[in-house]
């Protein structure tokens, strides 16, 4: 009975890890052996994501009055020489949906990429979900793809 459960165990595990390889897995084009990069893992709950030229990404969201201070920071590794990303601010409704606020593009052609902007108005009691997506290019022509979010309650 014991080998049993153990099995069941180990294969809840192998699928568990394959679901989020397969999940958490992002594009890449055109990457060649003379880049050099550090993966970077994420722990977002429940998965785990790969990146292969960005080491960081990080979000807020601060909340003043009825209005919302959503910053980001994306930061790639020495072979990035720019980035491209989008911004976007959701209230997540009740029900579970989203219904999208504010959105903002952004560019850097650096390897950090800082954004800063506002939205009102804001209710208390509200949750919101600030999320990217973004493109890293590398200097080797390449590019990497990559996503995150923040969730935050008012």
């Amino acid at each position: 009975m014991k080998r049993g459960k153990n099995m069941k165990r180990i294969i809840s595990l192998l699928v568990a890890i394959a679901t989020a390889l397969s999940m958490g897995v992002v594009t890449t084009s055109a990457l060649t052996a003379a880049d050099e990069y550090t993966a970077k893992v994420v722990n977002p709950p429940g998965m785990e994501l790969f990146w292969v030229s960005v080491s960081d990404i990080k979000l807020d969201i601060s909340f003043s009055g009825s209005t919302a201070s959503c910053s980001g920071r994306i930061a790639g590794n020495a072979n990035v020489n720019s980035i491209t990303a989008t911004f976007t601010l959701k209230r997540v409704n009740t029900n579970g949906t989203t219904t999208t606020v504010k959105t903002w593009n952004e560019s850097s052609s650096s390897r950090t990429l800082n954004f800063s902007g506002t939205y009102s108005p804001v209710s208390s009691g509200q949750t919101y979900r600030l999320e990217v997506s973004a493109t890293a290019k590398t200097t080797s022509g390449g590019s990497e793809s990559v996503s995150d979010s923040f969730t935050k309650k008012y």
